[in-house]
């Protein structure tokens, strides 16, 4: 039995190994800085960039993993002072939350963060800009939150101006979407729920008359991320195109 003396010197010296491994832990590539802004981060951040999903890593492929996790803490699912991309795959490994080639499985999001759910893939309505961009105005209007694809890689649409979508984009600090992407690129989009309903910036019409319609549904299913490099975008004209609405539960691996 440990004497007073020696007890005191047993405590001190624990103290100091459970400082250490603090220091430690807060030394982890997936350090969490107080109060910082989700706006800032991206796929490819040396805290998290290698960390594993299935085959791949989130530095490589890991857009809508940080989409996912910009969403949540956007929509008050999440603070940014415990939360981030990487303690979020991290989270979903330990469910394996990614199948072998780092697809999301959906159901592995709201297993991890109970507010925010995959409910579906909506295809576009239109090829016509314009259309899409109400289109996903719309479906924020009606409480969803949207991630897009904007050609084999995805982005957290934040915001509806009158003729762009501002997005939050994993692997560039660019803003606007069909600025910055080719519109015959974008395609479809990811349909999710949040804590709190999206919220606008702009004082535009409301888009309530437009007919897009789309019945969320959840699935055990899986959506492949890839990271793209940006092309320079060209001017192309489109004419205006209704195409069927098709609403689907999964994804297949992109190219």
């Amino acid at each position: 039995m440990l004497n007073k003396k020696r007890k005191g010197l047993y405590n001190i010296a624990l103290a100091t190994l459970i400082f250490a491994g603090t220091l430690n832990a807060l030394d982890s590539p997936v350090n969490v800085y107080a109060s910082e802004d989700y706006h800032s981060w991206r796929q490819d951040d040396e805290r998290w960039a290698d960390i594993q999903i299935g085959d791949t890593n989130i530095g490589y492929s890991g857009c809508l993993v940080t989409s996912i996790a910009i969403m949540a803490v956007h929509s008050g699912a999440k603070n940014s002072d415990d939360f981030n991309p990487g303690l979020f795959a991290l989270a979903l490994n330990g469910i394996d939350g990614f199948d072998e080639y780092g697809s999301l499985q959906w159901f592995a999001v709201s297993a991890v963060i109970p507010d925010v759910e995959i409910l579906g893939v909506n295809y576009f309505q239109s090829y016509d800009e314009q259309d899409k961009i109400n289109e996903i105005r719309y479906v924020m209007e009606e409480g969803y939150y949207v991630i897009c694809n904007v050609g084999n890689h995805w982005v957290f649409v934040e915001d509806v101006g009158e003729n762009d979508v501002y997005m939050i984009d994993p692997a560039t600090d660019n803003v606007l979407m069909f600025d910055s992407y080719e519109n015959y690129n974008i395609n479809y989009y990811e349909i999710l729920t949040g804590k709190n309903p999206p919220f606008f910036s702009f004082d535009n019409e409301s888009t309530s008359a437009v007919t897009t319609t789309f019945t969320p549904e959840t699935t055990k299913a899986t959506t492949t991320t890839s990271k793209t490099i940006k092309s320079t975008k060209t001017t192309t004209s489109t004419s205006k195109t209704t195409v069927p609405k098709t609403t689907t539960t999964s994804t297949s691996k992109t190219t």
